[in-house]
C-alpha cells in the first residue's frame, strides 16, 4: 500500500480565520495592484503604470483531489505549487504579465494546519516567481482537497497584443517551445510507483510534479507582434492536453503537416515509451500538462520567432484542410479529456 504523504498528527485549524491566518503568513496581503490587500468583500485592483487602460486578460483554473492529482504521491507543497502553474500557463499562452490570483480552497475537516501551511508554502513559492499577489478567495469545507484558481494579467509592454488561438493561416508554420511528453510520462510512472518512480524517469516525474509556464517565453512572442504590427500574426496556447488534442484548438478548423524531429524528443521519453509499451512520438503528441506553448506564424516571421525564443522547434506546417498529419500519416486528435476515461 502507497503511503498517504499527508498524513499529519498536527491539531487542525480551529476556525476559517485559523486558516487565513495561514494564507496571510505565507503570502503578502498588498502590492501596488492591490493597494489595500486582503480582507474585504472585494479586492479593489489597479492597473500598473504604463499599461493600456482597460487591457487585462482572465482565466481560471480547477485542480482537484484524485482528478487532478493524488495525495498518494503530491507532497502538499506541489499541490499548492502546481495548482498555481498550471493556472498561469494560460497567462503564458496570452503572452501576458501575471500580476494576480485569487484562490478558492476546499478542505477536509481535520485537515492539519501544518498540511495547510505546507500547500500555501508552496504555491507562495511559485507566486514570488511569477511576481503575483493573492487577491482573495474562499474556503470552504470538502470530502476532497480541491483549488479554483483565477489569475489575471497585463500586456507584456504597452501596445502589446493579448495573443490567441485560431488566426493562423495556410501556410503557416506550427512551432512548439518546451518539451512535450515528460509529464504524461511522469504520471504513468508515479501512478505505477509511486514516489519511488523518482529514481526512474526523474524530469519526467518533476515536469508532473512541479511544471513551470513559460512566461518569459509568451512575453517576448507579444513583444515580436507587437513590433510588427499586422505582420506580426502569432497564434499561440500552451499545451495541457497534448498537441495532438491542443493542435486543432490553436489552428481554428485548419489542420497541419507536422514532422517530429529527434531534437525535439525529451531524452527520458524513450526509457518512457519502452516501459509504457509505446513510441516516444506518441508520448510527445498525446501528453499533456507539460505547459509547453503550441503556435503559429507566417513562415516570414520564422526567424525572428527563434531569436525572441531560442528553445523554439519548427513542428510542421499549417494546411486549409482539417486533421493533423505526421509525414503523411493521419493523427487522430486524441490525448486527455475529463469525459474520456484515457489518455490513449
Amino acid at each position: 500500500m502507497i503511503p498517504d504523504l499527508w498524513r499529519d498528527d498536527g491539531p487542525a485549524p480551529a476556525s476559517e480565520e485559523a486558516i487565513l491566518a495561514l494564507a496571510d503568513a505565507a503570502f503578502p496581503s498588498r502590492s501596488p495592484h492591490v493597494p489595500f490587500g486582503r480582507g474585504h468583500d472585494c479586492a479593489e485592483l489597479v492597473r500598473p503604470a504604463g499599461g493600456d487602460a482597460g487591457r487585462m486578460v482572465l482565466s481560471t483554473d480547477l485542480f482537484l483531489q484524485d482528478v487532478h492529482f493524488r495525495t498518494a504521491y503530491f507532497l502538499p507543497e506541489e499541490t499548492g505549487g502546481k495548482a498555481l502553474s498550471a493556472a498561469t500557463g494560460d497567462l503564458a499562452a496570452a503572452g501576458a504579465l501575471p500580476l494576480g490570483f485569487a484562490l478558492s480552497l476546499m478542505l477536509p475537516p481535520g485537515t492539519s494546519a501544518s498540511v495547510i501551511a505546507r500547500i500555501f508554502s508552496g504555491m507562495a513559492s511559485r507566486a514570488r516567481d511569477y511576481g503575483m499577489v493573492l487577491a482573495g478567495g474562499d474556503l470552504s469545507a470538502s470530502p476532497i482537497i480541491g483549488f479554483s484558481i483565477t489569475v489575471w494579467g497585463a500586456p507584456a509592454c504597452p501596445g502589446a497584443p493579448f495573443l490567441r488561438r485560431g488566426r493562423a493561416a495556410s501556410g503557416d508554420l506550427v512551432f512548439v517551445a518546451g518539451p512535450c511528453g515528460p509529464a504524461r510520462a511522469g504520471l504513468w510512472a508515479l501512478e505505477k510507483y509511486g514516489r519511488a518512480a523518482m529514481d526512474i524517469l526523474p524530469e519526467s516525474c518533476r515536469a508532473h510534479l512541479d511544471p513551470r509556464p513559460l512566461l518569459r517565453e509568451g512575453r517576448a512572442l507579444a513583444r515580436l507582434a507587437e513590433q510588427h504590427g499586422a505582420e506580426g500574426r502569432i497564434s499561440l496556447m500552451d499545451v495541457s492536453d497534448g498537441p495532438a488534442r491542443d493542435l486543432p484548438r490553436l489552428l481554428g478548423g485548419r489542420g497541419a503537416d507536422l514532422d517530429i524531429a529527434p531534437e525535439m524528443l525529451h531524452p527520458e521519453l524513450a526509457t518512457a515509451a519502452g516501459l509504457m509499451h509505446t513510441s516516444p512520438e506518441d508520448l510527445f503528441l498525446r501528453g499533456g500538462e507539460d505547459y509547453a506553448l503550441l503556435g503559429a506564424c507566417p513562415e516570414a516571421l520564422w526567424p525572428e520567432v527563434r531569436a525572441a525564443v531560442p528553445g523554439a522547434a519548427r513542428l510542421g506546417r499549417v494546411r486549409p484542410e482539417k486533421g493533423l498529419r505526421v509525414r503523411g500519416v493521419p493523427c487522430k486528435p486524441r490525448g486527455f479529456d475529463h469525459f474520456i476515461r484515457t489518455r490513449c
